[in-house]
């Protein structure tokens, strides 16, 4: 509800969520007010060692995960947008830049109110 009223009052709102949870956004939100973006490093064995490298993952978490990546990697073409993390400050531009667009695309669609707010 709190995420309705937010787009209601032309907000963008960003969440970081999982394939699973994108499903549950795409269920709710309409196409035209929904736009996705899929991050990923360069590959599996990057994945892998990144995972490793946290120390925090048993080798079975670590196997479920790249498991499970792989599956999602076959849905990246529901996706309106994909960035591949292999340098930090590359991928945040790129996100920055998809923001921007999309900060663009909604005040296209504002020109009406605009329009109205010129009438005399």
């Amino acid at each position: 509800k709190a995420v309705t009223s937010e787009l209601e009052r032309g907000k963008i709102v960003i969440f970081d969520i999982d394939v699973q949870g994108y499903e549950i956004a795409r269920s709710k939100v309409p196409k035209s007010e929904l736009t996705s973006v899929f991050i990923t490093t360069p590959s599996l064995s990057e994945l892998r060692d990144r995972l490793r490298a946290r120390g925090d993952n048993d080798p079975a978490d670590i196997a479920l995960r790249l498991q499970n990546a792989q599956e999602e990697m076959e849905r990246l073409g529901e996706y309106d947008y994909f960035i591949i993390n292999d340098r930090l400050e590359a991928a945040y531009e790129n996100l920055r830049s998809i923001y921007k667009t999309i900060k663009l695309e909604t005040a296209s669609r504002d020109i009406g109110k605009l329009i109205e707010i010129w009438k005399i």
